[in-house]
């Protein structure tokens, strides 16, 4: 199934031609490289493809079915706010809407336990309505087992259970890279997914296992791509 596809793509600046006539595609379970000096214009290929770039001509088409995330040529990777420090609080914050809502139902839980005497109040009946109704949405998003998708995805990046506990200010560079795919990865929730990195990554055949398609731009050799099927 193809799930991008890349038709007759040019782009020009003025009279300097950057790319011209790029066409291929990138089906279900492909990992495709691309390769080439600084400046030809691999980076500028993927932010046609993120949409951050209009074409001079051709077209782009990508699955709707399909997500497609970026890990960044500079990528140096940040704490998300207020989420803690390790490398499991860090993947958890990939669910953002998850953690709040179990802080709201905690809060709810909380209240309604301290006012059981008021069962029968509306101010009581309310919040049980707003706690039912949240949960509810919890569970069908997936809630439940938000945790053990990012402790796999984790074990498929190359983390052990002990890596779980330890401070991302600890982490090398490679580590912090690997996990900023993890978080990434982590949060696309469609069963489709096309992850575009245009930069080397430690441990490629690791990190690509849990994703369903890939392409990655390299200005390296043959030595980095070889560790998959590509087509050139």
């Amino acid at each position: 199934m193809t799930i991008l596809s890349v038709n007759d793509i040019s782009l020009s600046f003025g009279p300097k031609e950057i790319l011209k006539d790029v066409s291929f595609a990138l089906n279900e379970n492909d990992r495709l490289g691309i390769v080439g000096s600084n400046g030809c214009g691999k980076s500028t290929l993927l932010s046609l493809l993120l949409g951050r770039t209009e074409p001079t001509t051709g077209s782009v088409y990508i699955n709707q079915n399909t997500t497609v995330g970026i890990l960044t040529q500079d990528c140096a990777f940040e704490l998300a706010d207020g989420c803690g420090g390790t490398v499991c609080e860090q993947m958890y914050a990939a669910y953002p809407e998850f953690i709040s809502a179990e802080a709201r139902m905690n809060e709810l839980t909380e209240w309604m336990e301290a006012h059981s005497d008021e069962s029968e109040t509306a101010g009581y009946l309310s919040r049980a309505k707003e706690y039912s109704d949240l949960h509810d949405r919890y569970v069908a998003d997936g809630g439940l087992t938000f945790r053990s998708r990012c402790d796999s995805i984790l074990g498929h990046m190359g983390f052990g259970t002990d890596d779980a506990a330890l401070p991302v200010g600890a982490l090398s560079g490679g580590q912090r890279t690997r996990l900023a795919l993890s978080r990434r990865t982590s949060s696309c929730s469609t069963s489709r997914q096309t992850i575009l990195t245009p930069r080397r990554s430690c441990g490629l055949r690791t990190i690509l296992h849990p994703i369903k398609s890939a392409l990655s731009s390299c200005r390296t050799t043959d030595i980095f791509l070889t560790a998959l099927p590509i087509r050139r």
